[in-house]
């Protein structure tokens, strides 16, 4: 049986060691974006086994309402923001990603004191939180 791997995904796989090297940010910025569409499906199919995938598509949702923010009236920015934090941030959500409490309750501080007022960097740090842990955890594997 022969197996085609990226060499991306192939030299990360074989050099992992312990899982906990710190990994170049580019080169996971670079498979985040789909610059490959095959070394992207082996990433999120490995993200899916792991049961991490929440962290793919958070950091997607967030990064795309971070881009289409100053397009977007401030009603549906309030609307993206609620629905990334019901479905990523919120402790009952189905897709929970692994934040720190401090990150939490700032979100929901902002939240209630800003309401249509978020600004478009509430979501910076767990982005960067999840990117990091992808880059550490899941990259390296």
């Amino acid at each position: 049986v022969t197996i085609i791997v990226p060499r991306r995904v192939w030299s990360s796989f074989a050099t992992a060691g312990n899982g906990y090297e710190k990994y170049d940010g580019d080169s996971l910025l670079k498979i985040l974006k789909g610059e490959d569409p095959v070394e992207l499906d082996y990433f999120k199919s490995f993200l899916i086994a792991e049961l991490t995938i929440e962290n793919y598509f958070f950091w997607r949702d967030a990064n795309e309402w971070k881009k289409r923010y100053s397009d977007m009236k401030r009603s549906e920015r309030y609307e993206g923001f609620c629905y990334i934090f019901d479905t990523y941030i919120d402790h009952n959500s189905i897709l929970w990603i692994n934040i720190s409490s401090d990150d939490y309750q700032e979100i929901k501080r902002l939240d209630n004191e800003l309401y249509l007022d978020i600004p478009d960097t509430i979501l910076d740090k767990c982005i960067g939180t999840v990117f990091s842990y992808m880059s550490v955890q899941s990259l390296p594997k």
